[in-house]
């Protein structure tokens, strides 16, 4: 086995160590009892007189239509949860294990980023970063829709990768964005970025029929939800609570819309500092700056199109969706794979221009390392 490899199991293992360790610890939080509750039989009811569901308004002859989604999300995560407490029981490791094998995933997903994107040795410096940050880890300990979103949206876009150099990973592509929206609404971004993308720098992509095979095998995946919602809209003359909301659809049956309350523009703009400084160690802030003054020197001597468009896209795109919903410690999560990408860059860049330093620098490294495991531990 390469020395590589094995430095890549050795962070495999620390993000395992660190997401599935004491992982039932502490309650149940906020929303994670509401998917854990309907996860345990896979039935949309949370005893909520305000925000009933369309299965309480056809009691006791519910449709079938009623089964293939929820009223306020998607039916991935609660699935996954389902089968995760068979195995495990209903408990909270039943209900988090999920997570948190998404995020070991993801940790993965940042070293074949790295690695494709820039070098072998950029993808172990931000695969380690991003196992041992608590803004990734926390998210992977807790049994909230981020730690899928995170896990799909990396995995689309290392498939899109791959796709820009062999056009048959279309069709994968398509597969894994149809997963993606199953999972949660908010990576519905994932379209106008891959969009934007190919519209600037590759149309002639468009003419490729793996392409739209690719589109095509996203919406039969999606088609669950999509018939749920024509049924919904049949039913009450609106979709469900996320699009209705999205589209300022009258919903009477719906008199509360919790996590909505985000203020206005100023209070997010407010907010988003000093969350991120609450989900995120002051070291790792100030790296990631570093890491994007680096970015713009080196801006004009870098293959713009493959290795800092994309990433660039997604930072970009999901700072602004953060701005519009509002800068929730869950969403910020989104944020920490390219933080991690752009600091393991920057160390990357340090250790080659400091060739002699390798020593040094590698001690430099373990402090940060350690400093961030223990802060991770310690929150």
């Amino acid at each position: 086995m390469s020395r590589n490899r094995k430095i890549l199991f050795a962070i495999l293992f620390l993000a395992a160590v660190l997401r599935l360790s004491f992982l039932s610890r502490g309650d149940a939080v906020n929303d994670e009892v509401f998917y854990g509750f309907r996860g345990i039989g896979m039935m949309d009811f949370d005893e909520a007189p305000l925000q009933t569901t369309p299965l309480e308004w056809t009691d006791p002859n519910a449709p079938f239509w009623t089964r293939l989604s929820f009223h306020d999300h998607p039916p991935l995560v609660f699935l996954a949860q389902h089968f995760s407490m068979d195995i495990f029981g209903i408990n909270n490791f039943g209900m988090r294990f999920p997570s948190a094998i998404f995020g070991i995933l993801s940790v993965w997903l940042i070293y074949l980023l790295g690695k494709r994107l820039f070098s072998e040795r950029v993808g172990l410096f931000s695969a380690l970063i991003y196992a041992i940050t608590i803004n990734a880890g926390y998210i992977s300990r807790l049994g909230l829709q981020e730690a899928y979103v995170v896990f799909f949206m990396l995995w689309a876009l290392y498939i899109f990768l791959k796709a820009l150099e062999s056009n048959k990973y279309f069709i994968w592509f398509g597969v894994v964005l149809g997963l993606a929206f199953l999972t949660k609404y908010t990576t519905f971004i994932l379209v106008p970025i891959f969009l934007i993308y190919l519209l600037i720098y590759r149309r002639d992509l468009f003419k490729d029929k793996n392409l739209w095979i690719g589109v095509i095998a996203a919406v039969l995946i999606f088609s669950p939800v999509i018939f749920y919602n024509y049924k919904l809209y049949q039913l009450k003359g609106h979709f469900d609570f996320q699009i209705s909301y999205l589209l300022k659809q009258n919903t009477p049956e719906w008199q509360v819309e919790p996590g909505k309350e985000i203020g206005g523009l100023k209070e997010r703009i407010i907010a988003l500092p000093a969350r991120a400084l609450s989900s995120n160690s002051w070291l790792f802030l100030g790296l990631f700056l570093a890491s994007l003054i680096l970015y713009a020197k080196r801006w004009g001597k870098l293959d713009k199109l493959l290795r800092l468009i994309l990433p660039m896209f997604f930072l970009g795109i999901l700072i602004f969706i953060i701005f519009v919903i509002g800068p929730s410690y869950r969403f910020l999560s989104m944020l920490g794979p390219f933080m991690a990408l752009g600091i393991g860059f920057m160390f990357n860049y340090i250790f080659e221009i400091y060739p002699k330093r390798q020593k040094l620098l590698s001690i430099g490294l373990i402090v940060f390392a350690v400093f961030e495991i223990f802060y991770f531990y310690n929150n």
